[in-house]
C-alpha cells in the first residue's frame, strides 16, 4: 500500500475516518534528520508487505499542527492509532521495535468482526429487496428447464447431472469471453448458467465481474450483494460490490464494502480500492458514471473468478 503524506490535522482526520478500526502508523520525520533517512527504506518496505495497515508520513516542520497534537519532541517518532486513538509509540530509528509494534496491533479486533457482521446484514437487506425476476426472465428460465429435460432424456442421463454439465459449460464459455474482454457475451453465458442453477454463487459472482466490465452497475450490485449476503468471507464479491457502489456514486458505502473485504481477507487489492474511494471522496467529485448500462466497457481488470 502506498504511503500517504499528511500535511495537516484536517488531512489526517480524513485518513482516520476511512481507516476505521484498521491500524494507522504515522512516521514523524524531518528533512534534516539523519536517522529518519536511514529508516525510511525499511518503513517503505513495511508498507508494501502490510496492505491492511495505513502508513503515513508527517514532516514535523511542514505540518506543525499535527506534530503539536501528538507532542512530538524527537525524530523519528512513530505513532500507532486505531479508531482515531493512540495505542502505541516507538521513538528513534529502531526497525525491530517498529516491526514488533505493527505485528502487535495490525490484527483485526472484535470491532472488525462486528463491522463485518453489520455490513453483511446491509448486503442481506439489499439482496432481499431486489425486484423479482421479470416475466421475460421467468420465461427464459422455463425454456432452459425444458431444454435440459429434453436433452437428458435423449442422452438417457440423470437430469441433475446434465443440468450441472450444461451449466458448467456455460460458465466455462463465460470465463473465456471475460478473458477476451467480451464482457457482454460473458454476461449472456453466466445468465444461461444461472437459469439452470439460480443459487450457484460462483456463477453469480462471475457475472458480477462481467457486469462491472460492461458497466452494468445495477446487475453488478445485485449479484455481488447476493453473494456476500451468503458468503461474508468472499473478498472478491465484496470488492465487486464496492466497485459497483462507487460507480453509482455511493462513495461511503463503497468504502464500507472494501473495508469488509479487507477484514474478510486482508489484501492489497482491497486497500488500494479503499484509497481510491477516499481520494474521490476527498476531491468531492463523486464517481457516478453517466453511461447507458451495457455500453462502453471499462478497461478490464485481470480476470479472477
Amino acid at each position: 500500500m502506498s504511503i500517504v503524506h499528511v500535511s495537516s490535522l484536517n488531512s489526517l482526520s480524513t485518513v482516520l475516518e476511512g481507516a476505521k478500526s484498521q491500524l494507522v502508523v504515522i512516521d514523524f520525520h524531518a528533512t534534516w534528520c539523519g536517522p529518519c533517512h536511514q529508516i525510511a527504506p525499511r518503513y517503505e518496505h513495511l508498507a508494501k508487505i502490510n496492505p491492511q495497515v495505513h502508513f503515513l508520513k508527517c514532516d514535523v516542520d511542514a505540518a506543525q499542527d499535527v506534530a503539536r497534537h501528538y507532542k512530538i519532541s524527537a525524530m523519528p517518532t512513530f505513532i500507532f492509532l486505531k479508531n482515531g486513538k493512540q495505542v502505541d509509540m516507538v521513538r528513534g530509528a529502531d526497525p525491530r521495535s517498529l516491526e514488533h509494534a505493527i505485528k502487535k496491533h495490525k490484527s483485526f479486533t472484535s470491532d472488525d468482526t462486528a463491522f463485518l457482521v453489520a455490513q453483511t446484514k446491509n448486503a442481506q437487506s439489499l439482496a432481499s429487496n431486489l425486484p423479482p425476476d421479470s416475466e421475460v426472465e421467468l420465461a427464459e428460465r422455463e425454456r432452459a428447464e425444458k431444454h435440459i429435460n429434453s436433452h437428458s432424456s435423449r442422452l438417457g442421463k440423470d437430469v441433475e447431472i446434465v443440468r450441472k454439465e450444461v451449466a458448467d459449460g456455460w460458465k466455462a464459455m463465460g470465463n473465456n469471453f471475460l478473458k477476451d474482454s467480451r464482457a457482454g457475451d460473458a454476461i449472456l453465458c453466466y445468465s444461461e448458467a444461472l437459469r439452470l442453477d439460480p443459487t450457484n454463487l460462483v456463477y453469480r459472482n462471475n457475472r458480477a465481474q462481467a457486469a462491472l466490465q460492461d458497466k452494468c452497475w445495477g446487475m453488478a450490485l445485485a449479484d455481488a450483494a447476493t453473494v456476500v449476503s451468503k458468503e461474508p468471507d468472499n473478498t472478491k464479491a465484496w470488492i465487486r460490490l464496492g466497485k459497483a457502489l462507487r460507480a453509482l456514486g455511493k462513495i461511503d458505502e463503497s468504502i464500507n464494502a472494501f473495508t469488509a473485504a479487507a477484514i474478510a481477507s486482508p489484501s492489497s487489492a482491497a486497500m488500494s480500492e479503499i484509497s481510491e474511494s477516499e481520494r474521490i471522496k476527498a476531491s468531492g467529485s463523486g464517481c457516478k458514471e453517466h453511461v447507458t448500462p451495457g455500453h462502453g466497457p471499462e478497461a478490464p481488470e485481470p480476470y479472477t473468478p
